[in-house]
């Protein structure tokens, strides 16, 4: 074959060329090139790319190709979108559960939470107050994009190691919370 001819190769199929059994999740399977005639005699016949199953490859009774191999797939993974949505819907719930307590030792979270989902589009800043009580912060006020209700909380300054040690409780949440998929702040 010319090498023009290698560009022309198609891509692989999700189903047998034999039977129509669906391989796109077997992992592996046989792959084979011919050209449309079947001869490779023939003055600018196309080459076609051919993918079978196990058992349609056992049972093939014409095997002239060009060449085969052992194609390797990897199955689909959930798509990212999936992956985000899932995400920004768990960083969203622990965030309401935290404002929910009251508790004044939530304060570094829901700073830290609120600016990730923030960063993650799902809270868009709207203003910042000046102080207004004895403690002497300030709140920050957010708008959920997608209920368009106001979200305020205290402002509070946070060193590189509580960063650090929220950081890493949030990630640990998210795994357990995700069904153990690998997905980090």
């Amino acid at each position: 074959m010319e090498k023009e001819l290698y560009l022309k190769i198609g891509r692989p199929r999700n189903t047998c060329t034999q039977c129509g059994a669906p391989i796109a999740d077997a992992g592996k399977h046989l792959s084979a090139i011919k050209t449309a005639s079947g001869t490779s005699d023939q003055e600018g016949d196309e080459p076609i790319r051919q993918d079978f199953c196990s058992f349609c490859w056992a049972n093939l009774q014409q095997r002239e190709f060009y060449g085969f191999w052992m194609a390797c797939r990897e199955k689909p993974g959930i798509p990212k979108w999936q992956n985000r949505k899932a995400r920004n819907s768990t960083i969203l719930a622990y965030f309401d559960f935290l404002n929910q307590e009251s508790n004044p030792e939530n304060a570094e979270y829901l700073f830290f939470l609120s600016h990730l989902l923030m960063k993650y589009h799902v809270f868009q800043w709207v203003r910042t107050e000046p102080p207004a009580d004895e403690n002497g912060r300030e709140r920050v006020i957010f708008r959920n994009t997608a209920t368009d209700d106001e979200v305020a909380i205290e402002g509070v300054p946070l060193d590189e190691e509580h960063i650090a040690a929220i950081k890493k409780k949030v990630d640990e949440f998210l795994k357990r919370s995700i069904g153990g998929q690998e997905i980090t702040v």
